[in-house]
């Protein structure tokens, strides 16, 4: 049975200092994350898992992000330690 993914907006201090937003966890064809960050933080791109998968997005996962006007889209495999982030300005 696959597990949830799990994800959150990045987000850019006035400091430069990147922080997360708050964590969701949904089924991986229903995840759906709103664009979330803390006081004082700007949203620049998206972070979630791909439970025993690649560390690659999707063509939907670059859609969205590019959708939402973001520009990073990160992806990690907690499983394999693995996190990769592409910049869907440049796709």
């Amino acid at each position: 049975m696959p597990r949830n993914e799990q994800g959150f907006t990045l987000c850019r201090l006035k400091t430069g200092r990147l922080v997360r937003g708050p964590v969701f966890e949904g089924e991986p064809t229903s995840l759906r994350m709103p664009v979330a960050c803390p006081a004082g933080a700007a949203p620049v791109g998206t972070y979630h898992t791909h439970p025993s998968g690649d560390a690659e997005p999707s063509q939907q996962d670059m859609d969205s992000t590019r959708a939402a006007g973001l520009r990073f889209v990160c992806v990690g495999v907690p499983e394999k330690g693995t996190v990769r982030c592409f910049d869907v300005t440049q796709a």
